[in-house]
C-alpha cells in the first residue's frame, strides 16, 4: 500500500511540477495592487456547493444500499457502478478538455463558440451512444474479466446503468461547457 501510495503521489506531482516549468513559457506573473476577491466569491460558492451536491448523490447511493441491504449487494452494485464510471470519465472529460476554449471563444467569436460548442455535443453522442450499447452487448465478458465470474449478478444492475453515461455526458455539457462558459452556475447549481 505505501509504495502504491508513494507512486501515486510521487507522479501526480512529478506532472505537475512539469507543467509549471513548462507554463512559465506561456504565462507571465503580474502582481495587482488591488484585488478584487470579492467578485469572484459568488461563482466560487456556486461551483463548492456543485461539487458538494453532486459527491452527495454519487456517494449516498452505495451508503442507502448499504442501509437496505447487505454486503454483497453493495458488492454487485459497486462493480456495476464501477466500470460505469470508467467509461462515463472517456465522456465526461471531453469538457474538461473543451472548456478552456469555449471560454476564450465566448468572449471573441460567438459563432465559433456554437461550432465547437456543437462538435463537443457530437463527440459526446458519438462516443456515449457506442459505448451504452457496447457494455451492454459486452456485459458478460467486461465483468467476467474486470471482477470474475462470482459477480455475474452485477451484469442486469449495469446494463440497467448503463444509459448514465448518455445522461451524464450530455448533463456535463449543458452545466459545465455552456452554463459555466456563460457565466450561468446557478443554473447548473439548481438542476443538480
Amino acid at each position: 500500500y505505501y509504495q502504491y501510495a508513494a507512486l501515486g503521489v510521487i507522479s501526480n506531482v512529478g506532472s505537475n511540477i512539469c507543467n509549471f516549468i513548462h507554463a512559465r513559457k506561456y504565462i507571465t506573473l503580474k502582481i495587482y495592487k488591488k484585488i478584487e476577491l470579492k467578485k469572484h466569491f459568488k461563482p466560487i460558492f456556486s461551483l463548492f456547493t456543485l461539487a458538494l451536491v453532486s459527491s452527495v448523490y454519487t456517494l449516498l447511493d452505495t451508503t442507502m444500499l448499504g442501509f437496505l441491504s447487505d454486503d454483497r449487494a453493495v458488492g454487485i452494485y459497486s462493480a456495476a457502478t464501477k466500470i460505469n464510471r470508467i467509461v462515463l470519465s472517456l465522456v465526461v472529460s471531453i469538457g474538461a478538455v473543451v472548456l478552456p476554449r469555449l471560454s476564450y471563444l465566448i468572449n471573441d467569436s460567438f459563432d465559433e463558440f456554437k461550432k465547437l460548442a456543437m462538435k463537443s455535443a457530437e463527440l459526446i453522442f458519438m462516443l456515449g451512444f457506442p459505448c451504452t450499447i457496447g457494455l451492454c452487448v459486452l456485459a458478460k465478458p467486461i465483468i467476467s474479466i474486470i471482477t470474475g465470474v462470482g459477480y455475474f449478478d452485477a451484469i442486469i444492475p449495469m446494463r440497467i446503468l448503463n444509459p448514465i453515461i448518455i445522461i451524464i455526458g450530455l448533463s456535463n455539457f449543458t452545466g459545465v461547457q455552456i452554463f459555466m462558459t456563460l457565466k450561468k452556475e446557478k443554473w447548473t447549481l439548481y438542476s443538480v
